[in-house]
């Protein structure tokens, strides 16, 4: 995990929306999933019973992360079609100035890595 840390300094130092950043970020991509299926590997020894018992908490996360995901995709495209623009701003027009710098991108990365570990392990 440190080093997939390290690789998102690089990483949100590149030019955003360009090849380069994109191809980083199939990287990043990759290695999280690698680095969660191995996590998984690990800790699957307990069988069945124990992952019956985390059911119901599975269910609840599965519906919340559902929620959220359904509302921030309906607050896009709502904002998206709507007009004026200037009185519906998208998501990522209330993140542009933030993205500017480095070490926000880079915090936005660490989220990004944190809450990708925590849905796929």
């Amino acid at each position: 995990m440190a080093a997939l840390i390290a690789y998102g300094w690089w990483f949100t130092a590149r030019q955003p929306f360009s090849g380069g950043a994109l191809l980083a970020l199939f990287g990043a991509a990759a290695g999280l999933i690698a680095l969660s299926s191995v996590h998984r590997a690990r800790a699957d020894r307990g069988g069945r019973d124990e992952m019956t018992a985390h059911a119901p908490a599975l269910r609840r996360s599965i519906i919340a992360w559902s929620v959220t995901v359904t509302a921030l995709v309906g607050w896009e495209l709502l904002a998206l079609f709507s007009h004026p623009r200037s009185d519906h701003p998208t998501i990522s027009s209330l993140l542009e100035r933030a993205m500017e710098n480095h070490a926000l991108r880079f915090g936005v990365y660490v989220l990004w890595l944190w809450l990708g570990w925590a849905i796929a392990s």
